[in-house]
C-alpha cells in the first residue's frame, strides 16, 4: 500500500460482475466525478492482460493511476469486495460494478451522503442502458420477521402505477449492488461478505447489513447508470460463467436456507434470460 493510498479518505473501486468490456468507460466515469482524497482500485479477476493495461494507464493526468488487486478468475462480487475492503484503510469505500457509470456528482454525493451518520450505507438510484429507465428507486423496501421465525423480503424495485415513486432522501431495506457506499466502520461491523453466494447477492448484502444493525439510504438526487447487456464476443466466457444455472440454483437454495426466506422467489429463470442476451 502506498502512502497516497494511506492518505485517502475515500476509496473506489470496480468490481466485475459478469462483463470486462463496459470496464474502461465505467473507470472513465470514475475519474471524472472523483472526490479529492480519493484512491480508485481495480479489482482484477481476469480481464485481458491488453485490457487491464490500457485502464491503468488511461488515468488522466495529474491523478494518480488506479491500484490492482487481484482475485481469482471470475470470482464473484462478494469476493471481489472482500479483497477491496482489506486493501485499503480509507474510511469511505465505495463500490462501482464494471457495467456503470456514475453521473456527475454521484461519488461526491455518496461521501456526503454518509457524513452525518444518518446512514451506514447509502445508493444511488440505479438506471438501466439509459437515465431515466429506473433500475432501483424502491416505493416498497421492507424485511418483515413472521411470527414463525422466518424473514419475509418486500421490493418493488421501481415506481409503479399501483407503487408511485417515494420523493427524498430515505431509509430503505434493500442495497442495489451496481452502486453503492458504505462507511469502513460499517464495512468492519458487517466482517466478510458470503463468498458462497455465486449470484443474488444483493438480497444477501441487505440481509447481512440488517443482521448488522446497519441503517441504508437511498439518496434520490444521485444517479448511475448500468448497461444490462454484454458485447459479443468481448464478455461471452466471463457472462456465461455468471449465468451457470447450477451456480445459481446453488445460490438460491443457500440464501432462503441461511436466512429463512418466505415466500420467496426461487427460480433461476432469470438466468435462461440472461444468456438470452448473447443472441440479440
Amino acid at each position: 500500500m502506498t502512502e497516497k493510498d494511506r492518505a485517502a479518505d475515500t476509496a473506489v473501486c470496480l468490481i466485475a460482475r459478469d462483463k470486462f468490456s463496459e470496464a474502461p468507460a465505467a473507470l472513465a466515469a470514475v475519474y471524472a466525478d472523483l472526490p479529492a482524497r480519493t484512491s480508485v482500485t481495480i479489482v482484477d479477476c481476469g480481464y485481458p492482460p491488453e485490457l487491464l493495461d490500457r485502464m491503468v494507464r488511461s488515468a488522466p493526468a495529474p491523478l494518480p493511476p488506479p491500484r490492482v488487486v487481484s482475485c481469482p478468475r471470475f470470482a464473484n462480487t462478494n469476493t471481489a469486495w472482500n479483497a477491496f475492503v482489506a486493501s485499503t484503510t480509507a474510511s469511505v469505500l465505495i463500490c462501482v460494478e464494471n457495467d456503470v457509470s456514475v453521473r456527475p456528482g454521484c461519488l461526491p454525493g455518496l461521501v456526503e451522503g454518509l457524513a452525518d451518520g444518518r446512514f451506514d450505507v447509502v445508493t444511488p438510484v440505479i438506471h438501466q442502458g439509459r437515465l431515466g429507465d429506473v433500475h432501483f428507486d424502491p416505493p416498497v423496501s421492507e424485511l418483515v420477521d413472521q411470527p414463525d421465525g422466518a424473514l419475509l423480503s418486500r421490493l418493488v424495485r421501481r415506481p409503479k402505477p399501483d407503487h408511485p415513486r417515494v420523493p427524498g432522501t430515505r431509509s430503505i431495506a434493500h442495497v442495489e449492488k451496481h452502486c453503492y457506499a458504505m462507511t469502513r466502520a460499517a464495512a468492519q461491523r458487517l466482517g466478510e461478505l458470503d463468498e458462497l453466494m455465486h449470484c443474488r447477492t444483493d438480497l444477501e448484502l441487505s440481509l447481512s447489513c440488517r443482521s448488522a444493525g446497519l441503517r441504508i439510504g437511498i439518496l434520490p438526487a444521485l444517479d448511475a447508470v448500468f448497461r444490462k447487456e454484454p458485447t459479443v464476443p468481448d464478455d461471452v466466457e466471463v457472462f456465461t460463467h455468471r449465468w451457470n444455472v447450477e451456480r445459481a440454483g446453488a445460490a438460491n437454495d443457500r440464501l432462503v436456507k441461511k436466512w429463512r426466506l418466505t415466500r420467496y422467489k426461487s427460480s433461476v429463470e432469470f438466468v435462461g434470460e440472461m444468456l438470452e442476451l448473447l443472441e440479440r
